[in-house]
């Protein structure tokens, strides 16, 4: 008896290649904004930090330089927080200080916080 060989064909296929393709593009994509996702949960955390703002504005004097007294900057600071988790909006807000009645910011502030 004769046996006989068949050739096999070869298989040529892209499926492994794009698969090892992905596989680092998922690892390079992970690698990269893992660290940015816990930055910018850190960031908003303390963008968002009643108390850290408050501290803030004792450690700064905020209440001799601007002449705001301490419900009028817990109002601010929550207003901040406000702002920063909520939709896009206006901040803008009455305030006394020095003993006159003003708003709390000028056009031009009112603008960059539009940007931030």
């Amino acid at each position: 008896m004769r046996s006989t060989v068949r050739p096999v064909a070869a298989r040529v296929s892209a499926a492994p290649d794009v698969l090892v393709w992905v596989r680092g593009l998922v690892s390079l994509a992970f690698v990269l904004l893992v660290p940015l996702l816990i930055i910018g949960t850190s960031l908003r955390g303390l963008v968002t930090d009643r108390d850290l703002m408050l501290r803030g504005f004792r450690d700064n004097q905020v209440a001799k330089t601007t002449g705001l007294d301490d419900p009028q900057l817990q109002r601010i600071a929550d207003a901040f927080v406000a702002y920063f988790q909520g939709p896009p909006g206006q901040i803008q807000m009455q305030v006394t200080a020095f003993g006159q009645s003003r708003p709390l910011f000028n056009d031009k502030e009112i603008t960059h916080m539009e940007d931030v």
